[in-house]
């Protein structure tokens, strides 16, 4: 089944922390990468550390989908902070 984007945040991150759903997490990596980047590029103002840090963001992001999902914060909200989190580390 394809991963468009009619499908919601917490859906897509559902499907890939218990089914380990690539499309369903390739789908979010699409969705949020311009954010995730631009947010890295604003800290850094450096587009390889930037693109680094997107890498890392969403590593971060995949080993901790499930607890994301069941979060009170909408994933934008999650992948701003943690992406301000790597970028200063």
């Amino acid at each position: 089944m394809e991963m468009g984007n009619e499908r919601t945040d917490g859906e897509l991150l559902d499907r890939f922390a218990r089914q380990a759903d690539e499309a369903a997490f390739r789908t979010l990596v699409v969705r949020y990468s311009g954010l995730v980047f631009h947010t890295a590029f604003r800290v850094l103002n450096d587009r390889p550390l930037a693109e680094d840090v997107g890498q890392r963001v969403f590593l971060v992001l995949a080993k901790k989908a499930a607890a994301v999902a069941r979060g009170a914060a909408p994933l934008p909200s999650w992948l701003h902070h943690t992406t301000l989190l790597e970028a200063k580390a």
